[in-house]
């Protein structure tokens, strides 16, 4: 019963450090530009490897405007990325666009 107790208190302290630790670097990290930026990545006949490509592609987009720190495409707001199915070879071509945060 007292083991109980105590995992329970343990879990209880950890969960609200966690928490405080989450609100704390969101509010420390909320610095947004008010532009975004949009890249296209290299062709892939695999629509996911596209659509990454197409994120790296935005992050040197971000890297080379605003410096590496605004180039986290996590930390960026307003994300999107379309991709379409187009010739030569029938590849998919993805786009992303968002608005670079710190």
């Amino acid at each position: 019963m007292l083991q109980r107790s105590f995992v329970r208190m343990a879990a209880a302290a950890v969960l609200s450090s966690g928490m405080m630790m989450v609100a704390g670097a969101s509010a420390a990290s909320a610095a947004c530009k008010t532009h975004s930026h949009s890249a296209a990545g290299s062709p892939n006949v695999i629509q996911f490897l596209a659509s990454v490509s197409s994120k790296n592609a935005w992050k040197s987009a971000a890297s080379a405007h605003d410096g590496a720190a605004f180039s986290t495409w996590g930390k960026a707001t307003n994300k999107s990325v379309t991709c379409k199915k187009a010739a030569p070879g029938n590849q998919w071509t993805c786009t992303a666009k968002a608005k670079p945060c710190n």
